[in-house]
């Protein structure tokens, strides 16, 4: 047992929504203070076409990675449960528990029906607190971005 995310994916990303989803990983990942790295908690974190990935910084900080994929069950190891692909990531409550937070976050405001999310955490407590202030953080910059680029 530990702290832990639930998240099932129901649907694809659309283009669009996975190019909205890389500027917002971006932008995430420069606006936390939190140290976050790659799935094995080395370098840094990861994002392309197919999907992204972040933990927090190995030895002290890691836990279990966060994963999101652009397509449903493109990467190994996901349980199909009936008609939805079941991810979850066991943070620990350890720093990078916000930036999966604000990310999740994120994926449901610019992709609304992709995620049915679920936390051990009250997703309206203090345990959310700081990750849905990075995902305010994040939305103002992709609204910013488009209303000054047309995006």
């Amino acid at each position: 047992m530990g702290y832990t995310h639930y998240y099932y994916q129901t649907r694809d990303f659309t283009d669009t929504e996975w190019n909205v989803m890389r500027t917002a990983f971006d932008i995430l990942v420069d606006q936390t203070d939190i140290p976050l790295a790659n799935w094995e908690g080395e370098n840094q974190p990861e994002c392309d076409d197919k999907g992204m990935s972040f933990n927090g910084v190995a030895p002290e900080e890691d836990h279990e990675s966060f994963v999101i994929d652009r397509k449903m069950g493109d990467q190994p190891g996901h349980r199909k449960d009936e008609e939805d692909i079941f991810h979850f990531c066991k943070t620990a409550e350890k720093p990078y528990d916000e930036a999966v937070i604000g990310m999740l976050l994120v994926a449901c405001w610019i992709a609304p029906a992709v995620f049915r999310i679920g936390s051990d955490g009250c997703m309206d407590g203090e345990e959310w607190h700081a990750g849905r202030i990075l995902s305010q953080k994040v939305i103002s910059e992709i609204n910013i971005m488009e209303f000054n680029y047309g995006g």
